[in-house]
């Protein structure tokens, strides 16, 4: 089993497709105020998605994965042709009638700045190897991706569908670049105990996705807000 096996085996029963905010998204359940509020929330998510990997980066030593999740952070950041996390996301906002005003200037809820504040203070403060780790928990998107963008394309018609371009787009590259990166990490794990760091860091970014959700679940599905 390589690393990116031993990873997808690790999280599979507490994935975000199991959350039941993602459970609703995916029958079509959310109203659209509701989805508005993932939306937004989101957005503080994948706007530090390339300073998270800008910091990756500056801390790796190994020349080899330097080249590599520089060509990551591009795609991110949108160069070469791809949207980036961040326009990306900004187009899908204002095809579900965000404009980018709003989009910039909503409040985001404290417990979802928390987690991600968090993702980014575990990066800046463990080994570059267990960060970069931390991003295989992407692997999962392989499947849940699809099931994500069917949802929105096909229960959620009122959203404009140039504006799904950015996860059609994500999806082109995400299974290539999980393998590249995967492989490359596992050459650099030397032992047991590192594998086992390895997969606790991919752990925690679901952790984090989890608690996004569970702060968004809160404010406008439990409390209606």
């Amino acid at each position: 089993m390589n690393l990116a096996e031993r990873v997808r085996e690790a999280l599979k029963a507490k994935y975000i497709w199991h959350h039941p905010f993602m459970k609703l998204l995916y029958s079509g359940k959310l109203t659209p105020h509701q989805l508005r509020g993932w939306i937004v929330n989101r957005y503080y998510f994948l706007k530090c998605v390339p300073v998270k990997d800008a910091m990756i980066l500056s801390k790796c030593t190994d020349p080899e994965l330097r080249k590599l999740w520089l060509i990551r952070l591009s795609k991110r950041e949108g160069l070469g042709g791809y949207l980036g996390d961040v326009e990306g996301w900004a187009e899908f906002a204002k095809a579900a009638g965000i404009p980018r005003q709003v989009l910039e200037k909503s409040k985001i809820i404290p417990g979802v700045k928390m987690a991600v504040n968090s993702y980014l203070d575990f990066v800046r403060h463990t080994n570059w190897l267990y960060a970069m780790s931390a991003t295989l928990a992407e692997s999962m998107l392989i499947d849940e991706l699809p099931r994500r963008l069917k949802a929105l394309s096909e229960k959620y018609e009122w959203i404009e569908p140039e504006g799904l371009e950015f996860f059609y787009q994500r999806m082109s590259y995400l299974t290539e670049e999980i393998e590249i990166v995967s492989r490359a990490i596992e050459k650099k794990i030397l032992s047991s105990e590192q594998l086992k760091k390895c997969i606790k860091a991919a752990k925690f970014n679901c952790d984090v996705q989890w608690a996004i959700l569970d702060a968004i679940y809160m404010k406008y599905i439990v409390t209606s807000q």
